[in-house]
């Protein structure tokens, strides 16, 4: 829509207006070099709507979280949280919680992670005696505060059972298992007999806590890309968090400002920690599996680690 501008001192009669119309345009068009063909228009609310209906239909819509069921290597039955990938090759990721603690411990990174640009295929498993995962063959009701030391090995069958699960009818380039807490330590195991496991995220991992070495853990596995994280001033994670940074190939380092302990207790107080754990995950979704050669071998700095508590 072209509008006609009324200049001072110019009479608003038809032919002057006119005849001061033109000597406007003329000097405009001599003095800017623009041509008549570069018009900006403003669109119309319909336009408008147009296009950003056509935006909003082309961006991704989030993935749905599904629960799903499956079962441990010795029948016990385990509740998890599925957030699919479009694509069969989507790396997966498996979260596993703290001890005492359950699978909603991730729903801040699951949230995020439903909306990121690249898809993660994700299985967020509660471990046996956990949230919703307490129940067992012939009616019996498992509960984490009945766990002995000499049990606690057999979560990593729940942490199996989970990358199991999520291997199904899919063929990912390759598995990040993540776990806060003991949960740490539990995934350090893991990844040592899991050959498609390529990246770790460590969160407030504790030397021994339930009785389980972290370092002798870890040591197995420390070539593979590593997110370390814990509160500044938790005292449990300080020492180990020190020594199992040295021992990384390729670890990357985040603390952030409380005392706490968890993944959950720490993303409570500083939410920068799920941005980091996205921008980590993001950074290294095309990682392959490791060769076999890469997998760690204790050495003097590993060995190092072993005597702290």
């Amino acid at each position: 829509m072209r509008r006609f501008i009324q200049l001072p001192g110019v009479s608003s009669s038809p032919g002057r207006r006119l005849g001061a119309l033109g000597v406007l345009l003329a000097g405009t068009l001599l003095g800017s070099g623009c041509s008549c063909e570069e018009e900006h228009l403003t669109p119309s609310p319909s336009q408008s709507a147009s296009v950003s209906s056509a935006v909003a239909s082309s961006a991704p819509a989030p993935a749905q979280l599904e629960t799903v069921s499956f079962a441990a290597s010795d029948s016990v039955p385990l509740k998890a949280d599925l957030l699919p990938a479009a694509a069969k090759s989507a790396p997966l990721l498996v979260l596993v919680h703290r001890f005492r603690g359950d699978r909603s411990e991730w729903k801040p990174l699951l949230d995020r992670l439903a909306v990121a640009p690249k898809q993660y295929r994700v299985v967020n498993v509660d471990l046996r005696g956990h949230g919703d995962s307490k129940s067992a063959a012939g009616g019996m009701v498992l509960d984490w505060g009945a766990m002995t030391q000499k049990e606690i090995p057999n979560l990593e069958k729940d942490i199996d059972a989970a990358i199991e699960f999520g291997l199904k009818d899919v063929e990912p380039h390759h598995i990040t298992l993540v776990g806060s807490s003991l949960g740490a330590t539990l995934i350090a195991k893991v990844a040592a007999h899991q050959p498609k496991v390529a990246a770790l995220g460590l969160v407030c991992p504790g030397a021994r806590l339930e009785g389980q070495d972290v370092y002798r853990a870890y040591a197995e596995v420390r070539a593979l890309p590593t997110f370390f994280a814990s509160g500044n001033g938790d005292n449990v994670s300080r020492t180990p968090l020190g020594s199992l940074v040295k021992m990384a190939r390729h670890g990357t380092l985040k603390e952030y400002a409380t005392t706490r302990h968890s993944a959950q207790h720490v993303g409570a107080e500083a939410p920068q920690l799920w941005a980091d754990l996205e921008d980590w995950l993001m950074q290294n979704y095309e990682l392959e599996a490791p060769a076999p050669a890469d997998a760690g071998i204790p050495d003097a700095a590993a060995e190092q680690g072993k005597g702290e508590k």
